[in-house]
């Protein structure tokens, strides 16, 4: 059989069926698995994944611009009837918008901040290390700061309760002395490549290769609390003792997930 001809000669070839077709998706649920309720996907899981990969992504920009070449490059000649041309793959254009910068707010009293764009997750870090009484900082949805006398350290929005549902928009601050408050994205957490790690107080962190085990010691005399969040298994409250602790827990995720994990403590801690 003749092959169609093109302009000048070229040769033409049969355009088929786009596999797999559009609309198709890869199915989810398991065999023998009951349906799941239908449950809205927060954008943190997106946006930590995306952390990871700008990290990457930046670290093989700085390789490729800090080296040199002695040789002069030749562009190849375009091939336009090849059908199966070797093709350079392209760096990957984000689909979003990259993560807002943090917005500091300082202040001495109660006040209420605004945010100048809502926020489905962030970490919110709050410093008064002079105040004295009750310390309190929350959101419409949730309450993230209660305690007596001075307070340090960093919450996380957006991972339990109404605050899952319901975007950062302001923040009340109840507080006798001078403060100073940071909202930002995930980006602000603190991010460890695996455990072990430690720490004191309350903390935010993303673990890049977790294990789907973990065990935790806490030094303290009040609560200490550990919430745990990954992209493919949900959030689990692993940990929620007062005083001291010691012991081993099933962390919602498999091994080399990557993991939020978000602690509330007012002593020395260990995750190993």
């Amino acid at each position: 059989m003749t092959s169609p001809q093109g302009p000048y000669g070229q040769q033409q070839f049969q355009q088929y069926p786009q596999y797999p077709p559009p609309g198709w998706q890869m199915p989810t649920q398991r065999q023998g698995e009951p349906p799941l309720p239908p449950k809205k996907r927060k954008k943190w899981p997106f946006v930590l994944g995306g952390i990871f990969a700008l990290v990457i992504l930046l670290g093989a920009i700085a390789n490729l611009g800090g080296g040199t070449s002695s040789s002069t490059n030749t562009a190849a000649p375009v091939r336009t009837t090849a059908p199966y041309a070797a093709v350079v793959p392209a760096v990957p254009t984000p689909t979003q918008a990259p993560d807002a910068p943090p917005q500091t707010f300082n202040g001495t009293g109660d006040q209420v901040v605004t945010l100048s764009s809502p926020r489905d997750v962030a970490v919110v870090s709050f410093d008064c290390r002079a105040c004295k009484g009750n310390v309190v900082v929350k959101a419409d949805s949730d309450l993230l700061v209660n305690e007596i006398g001075a307070y340090t350290g960093p919450t996380i929005y957006g991972q339990t309760g109404a605050s899952t549902r319901d975007p950062l928009t302001r923040l009340q601050i109840n507080a006798k002395g001078s403060w100073t408050l940071t909202v930002g994205g995930l980006s602000s957490a603190r991010i460890v490549d695996a455990v072990p790690v430690d720490g004191k107080g309350d903390d935010v962190l993303l673990i890049r290769s977790a294990k789907d085990t973990a065990t935790f010691t806490h030094s303290g005399k009040s609560n200490f609390t550990v919430i745990v969040t990954s992209d493919d298994r949900g959030t689990d409250l692993v940990v929620n003792e007062i005083g001291k602790y010691s012991g081993t827990v099933i962390l919602p995720a498999a091994n080399g997930d990557s993991l939020l994990v978000a602690i509330t403590a007012d002593g020395a801690w260990t995750m190993a």
